[in-house]
């Protein structure tokens, strides 16, 4: 997902919001050379910026602080990768 994901001008990932709700991750134009807002680098720069984007609506802030290392914790676990 984070291969065809990037930001926006509004926010640190690219989505659609219903009633101030982050509903739906969009994908950028990865494919042309001409877009303004080029793919993530890697899944670390996608998780960091769903957490920041999560962060900006009152009705998804994430209330535990270390939810960024939890998640980090829980890839590393399931997957035996680092993010």
């Amino acid at each position: 997902m984070w291969e065809i994901t990037g930001s926006s001008d509004k926010y640190p990932i690219k989505c659609q919001i219903k009633k101030d709700v982050v509903y739906n991750i969009r994908p950028i134009s990865w494919y042309s050379s001409k877009a303004k807002f080029k793919p993530f680098i890697n899944r670390l720069d996608f998780v960091e910026a769903l957490y920041q984007t999560l962060m900006k609506y009152s009705k998804t802030q994430v209330s535990n602080e270390n939810w960024l290392e939890q998640v980090e914790q829980n890839y590393l676990s399931y997957t035996g990768q680092r993010l």
